[in-house]
């Protein structure tokens, strides 16, 4: 994987085999690009080495259509931003005017900032890392968007979602986007047990003719897994859902036939009643 982001590129190595090709692949990307810094992660081992150039001592500031968003490159998940998910965002963008937005495992607030420039009237963010969330709220002080009072929520998802639930709250989307459940095809049960368990709390939170949007990035569950989960989820809260769209990520993350795998990110627009 390549992510660019304005003078910096980053590559994520998922397998060793690559690295007898890094040497061509900076070349190349390099002239392609005209990028000044190359970056490496890899997902079986720790650290960014720098390919080329001098490495960001701060995250970096990028636009994502009418927003700015800000990427940390050397300690942030994947290769700084998960930009796999920008032409969601742009939807939710697009529809949550004068909404109350839910946003689960929010990271640094992609969605939550998406929605607020989209014109919601309120947007709670919910994010296990004090890192990830300060950085959400520097992202929100970037784009000029005054956070209201309880816009940013530290702690489990799973927990703040029974406790809003407890406390009878209601939203117009609830946003449910979470870190790969399944890794390993040993862990794919308590997976989608994980997938059910969320959608169950998200969809007790959804109002009456409201709308979920949830996620999937484990490579290893495939859309219909992700759909029985949500089923299964319904069933146990009394709810009907309604899937409006499949989605997944952009036209730069294609699709290989022989690697189903690739086709990583899972996403279901909802509306539930």
């Amino acid at each position: 994987m390549a992510d660019v982001y304005g003078r910096f590129l980053v590559f994520e190595l998922y397998e060793p085999a690559w690295e007898s090709y890094l040497p061509l692949l900076v070349e190349e990307a390099s002239k392609l690009s005209g990028v000044e810094t190359v970056l490496c992660r890899r997902a079986f081992g720790p650290g960014v080495e720098v390919l080329k150039g001098t490495a960001p001592s701060d995250p970096v500031l990028v636009r994502e259509y009418s927003w700015r968003l800000l990427a940390d490159l050397l300690g942030g998940q994947k290769t700084g931003l998960f930009l796999d998910q920008r032409e969601n965002r742009l939807l939710l963008s697009q529809l949550a005017h004068s909404a109350r937005v839910l946003n689960l495992f929010a990271y640094t607030g992609g969605f939550g900032v998406a929605a607020r420039v989209g014109g919601a009237r309120q947007v709670v963010n919910v994010e296990s890392s004090r890192k990830a969330l300060d950085l959400a709220q520097r992202t929100y002080h970037a784009n000029g968007l005054p956070p209201s009072e309880g816009e940013f929520v530290q702690g489990d998802a799973f927990a703040v979602a029974r406790n809003l639930a407890l406390r009878g709250e209601k939203f117009d989307w609830v946003v449910v986007d979470p870190p790969a459940f399944v890794k390993s095809a040993e862990k794919q049960a308590r997976g989608l047990s994980g997938y059910r368990d969320i959608n169950l709390q998200a969809l007790k939170l959804v109002r009456e003719g409201g709308m979920l949007l949830t996620c999937s990035c484990s490579a290893r569950v495939s859309v219909e897994q992700l759909e029985g989960a949500l089923l299964s989820a319904a069933l146990d809260a009394g709810r009907e859902v309604r899937v409006l769209e499949r989605r997944g990520a952009g036209a730069d993350h294609p699709v290989s036939l022989f690697c189903p795998e690739s086709r990583h990110l899972k996403v279901l627009w909802c509306a539930v009643f």
